[in-house]
């Protein structure tokens, strides 16, 4: 049997119909948007309006997101997911995480050995 070209135009509209799952990402997060905004996750999301909601209240001055600072004695870069400028011009590093994996842990470390920083966990 020959195929002609209406069956493989019929074939390939048929493949392209039928959308395959994606496998489940590793941490279970659900890439969100919110006002032309991506988030990484639903967590990040509902942090981000938490802490927008504050600033409107005027309990702090900004909320920056995705902030990326270099690893001291590397070329890797660590992005915090947000900055928080408080009125009196403490700034404040946190990070909208599920739980801390060891990874997460030693870069968490390595912050605070190099520069002071703390970073919180949301």
């Amino acid at each position: 049997m020959r195929w002609t070209e209406r069956d493989l135009a019929r074939i390939n509209a048929l493949r392209d119909a039928i959308q395959t799952p994606l496998a489940p990402r590793k941490y279970r997060n659900v890439p969100t948007e919110f006002q032309g905004l991506k988030f990484d996750s639903k967590h990040e999301l509902e942090i981000y309006r938490g802490l927008k909601l504050r600033e409107a209240a005027g309990e702090i001055r900004a909320v920056v997101r995705q902030v990326s600072m270099q690893l001291p004695g590397t070329k890797r870069r660590i992005r915090l997911d947000f900055m928080l400028v408080h009125l009196d011009g403490r700034i404040e590093f946190a990070d909208a995480k599920g739980w801390e994996t060891a990874a997460w842990s030693l870069k968490r470390q390595q912050v605070k050995d190099a520069f002071g920083i703390d970073i919180q966990l949301l």
